[in-house]
């Protein structure tokens, strides 16, 4: 509210749906009053008026519809065993059917039925058991990856590996390969897709125009300037273009209903009334407040119903697409009743006009509906995650996988330091501190994540016998986040916690234990159980003191690649071992044979992301604790925290 000026329905309900305060299930007087989030809105709008806009209709009729579904035990069967598994099943088979079939028939000839009674069935039933059978989820998940693994093989690792074999690779380079086998192929596929009397013509031009750009001096310096190019923009198109794009029309659309909603505030703020207003001025301004609400009203209802999820690609596929193609023969009908209601009113030109305009867009309700009730879904108790999961933070809303990692994940730190780094090479003095005013938001949000999730935790447990931990400074780099941790009545000295991207991976450690070293074994076992809650929430894949633990110690090097993880065991770094950390199993060795075989990693002792926390598990930790009770570790693994020092062993302190 106070970086916007104004609050919602949309922004309460968002608020709840992504904090853990849930809204515990719709009591029997609720189903036909108001729940508890529309009893808030309606008094929000009472004691913040001016500030926090009521729900619009349509939106608390959502609200209120999907609170029976999602709200009641009946409603979630309903939903979770019935609705959901079809609905997904159509959507997904309409969306090839549609998608698939036109090209099929434009490439081949061939117009492909996909959707079909048995396949609607077959993918309810499927669908069914992703949703329910952990084994299937699972299993999907490994044929998903070994796929993408076997198009990776055909379209990239085979045809490079018999590119580098000698034989080729002398063939290739020979005056036969350069003048004849090179400039050959472009010409068969040329050749092959022409037709009529150009086709050898056509295959002609290209041959010689693959003669200069192989051979001759201009070209061969093209293909290195090329190929260089390549090289650099394959790795900046993935991680920064495409996403960059999406992220772009996210942004766009978000800023775009922003300035409606500013705009239309600062109309309402001039159509208020005043005190010391004539009797004439109260009369103008009743009365166009009165027309400007019904304008206001469609508008609102026009931009977030139905034109921003049609023009918004994020949201229009594939719901929408399907929606526009199911509901195309129901469109002439649509347009004649809507021509013959608005004729009267406005004309007939006007009336076809605003009728075509809200049959096209309409299709976009569909849109609406699934990003509304994705996030109705979450606001009970009932339907929140059963495990811990990232949460967002910020006043961005964003993950720690968003915050760090380049990509779709959006990166904003990398691409803060980014921008930082250009705009210091221009002397952009604007630029630089935009940049460094941004940085600082983002350390600020990571200080009240750090002091909500973790340190608040601490200090409100009596069994820790502490209520001094306290966030001390955050550092942010383009790779690394570290948090510094004071507890002075422990020890003087700060604990740091160490988050940083390396390969796609996200890996924490306690760089410095600190203070933590002098905790005694019962207080040390309350930090490891807060510690594990706050990882999870950061989304944390790796820990380095379980890493360490499974190899062996701290005195063996070690670092996390885009193979996975390198280990040099042995003398020097003559030998390495390498484990998949996508799918641990044997490690593979490189180098000269090592005496003794590698540790093995399993699913869960060294792999923090594979660790499942329900929140169950984690609700009752922390409820035996409040009790006196001395609860199990909720860790699998080795343990988060590193070996207390041998300085510190003996200096314990037992805090009263």
């Amino acid at each position: 509210a106070v970086a916007v000026g104004h609050i919602s329905l949309g922004n309460l309900r968002d608020a709840i749906s992504s904090n853990e305060l849930k809204m515990p299930d719709l009591q029997t007087p609720q189903l036909w009053a108001e729940d508890q989030l529309l009893s808030v809105d309606r008094r929000l709008a009472i004691s913040l008026d001016g500030v926090y806009r009521r729900g619009e209709i349509y939106m608390r009729f959502l609200q209120k519809l999907s609170s029976v579904f999602f709200g009641t035990r009946l409603g979630r069967l309903l939903c979770l065993y019935l609705l959901l598994p079809a609905l997904g099943s159509f959507t997904v088979i309409e969306g090839l059917q549609h998608m698939v079939g036109p090209v099929s028939a434009k490439l081949f000839g061939v117009h492909p039925v996909i959707s079909t009674p048995l396949t609607l069935v077959a993918g309810a039933a499927f669908v069914f058991l992703l949703l329910h059978v952990g084994v299937v989820r699972r299993v999907t998940l490994t044929l998903v990856r070994a796929l993408g693994t076997g198009l990776r093989f055909v379209l990239w690792t085979a045809p490079r590996a018999i590119w580098a074999l000698p034989i080729v690779r002398y063939v290739m380079t020979s005056r036969v390969g350069r003048f004849v086998i090179r400039p050959g192929i472009p010409t068969a596929i040329a050749a092959a897709f022409g037709t009529g009397w150009l086709r050898w013509p056509v295959a002609g031009g290209v041959f010689v125009l693959f003669q200069i750009i192989l051979n001759a001096r201009v070209g061969q310096l093209g293909q290195e300037v090329l190929g260089d190019w390549a090289v650099r923009s394959g790795r900046h198109l993935s991680q920064r273009v495409i996403p960059g794009a999406v992220r772009l029309l996210l942004d766009f659309f978000a800023k775009l209903i922003e300035l409606v909603d500013r705009a239309i505030y600062r109309v309402d703020g001039y159509l208020r009334f005043r005190k010391g207003q004539s009797v004439i001025v109260i009369a103008v301004k009743g009365a166009l407040g009165l027309v400007w609400f019904v304008i206001t009203y469609l508008v609102r209802i026009y931009i977030n119903m139905f034109i921003e999820p049609v023009v918004n690609p994020v949201k229009h596929f594939p719901v929408v697409t399907v929606a526009g193609k199911i509901m195309l023969p129901l469109f002439p009908a649509m347009l004649s009743g809507m021509t013959g209601f608005l004729e009267p009113f406005v004309g007939l030109a006007l009336a076809r006009s605003l009728a075509g305009f809200t049959v096209f867009v309409f299709p976009g309700l569909a849109g609406f509906l699934v990003w509304e009730l994705k996030a109705n879904w979450f606001l009970y108790r009932a339907t929140r995650a059963r495990t811990l999961a990232p949460t967002v933070f910020g006043s961005h809303g964003e993950t720690m996988v968003g915050l760090m990692k380049p990509g779709f994940h959006s990166g904003t730190i990398p691409k803060l330091f980014a921008k930082l780094r250009r705009a210091t090479w221009k002397a952009d003095e604007r630029s630089i501190a935009k940049q460094e005013q941004g940085l600082h938001h983002v350390e600020e949000g990571l200080w009240k994540f750090v002091d909500r999730e973790l340190v608040s935790l601490l200090n409100e447990s009596q069994s820790f016998k502490t209520t001094d931990v306290a966030v001390k400074h955050v550092t942010i780099a383009s790779n690394r986040i570290q948090v510094e941790l004071a507890c002075p009545s422990v020890d003087a000295r700060v604990a740091m916690i160490t988050l940083e991207q390396q390969s796609g991976w996200l890996v924490a450690g306690i760089s410095d234990p600190g203070w933590i070293d002098h905790l005694d074994d019962h207080q040390r076992r309350i930090f490891e159980i807060a510690l594990a809650g706050f990882y999870k929430l950061a989304a944390v894949d790796l820990v380095r003191e379980q890493l360490e633990v499974v190899l062996g110690g701290r005195s063996i090097a070690y670092d996390i690649s885009g193979e996975g993880l390198v280990a040099w065991p042995g003398d020097g770094y003559q030998t390495e071992v390498i484990y998949d950390l996508h799918s641990p199993g044997k490690a593979t060795v490189r180098g000269p044979s090592l005496a003794v075989q590698p540790p093995r990693f399993d699913d869960r002792r060294a792999l923090y992301h594979r660790e499942s926390m329900p929140w169950s598990t984690w609700a009752a930790t922390w409820e035996q604790l409040a009790a006196g009770q001395s609860p199990p570790r909720i860790v699998v693994g080795p343990e988060l925290l590193p070996p207390r020092s041998q300085a510190a062993s003996g200096g314990v302190r037992h805090a009263s």
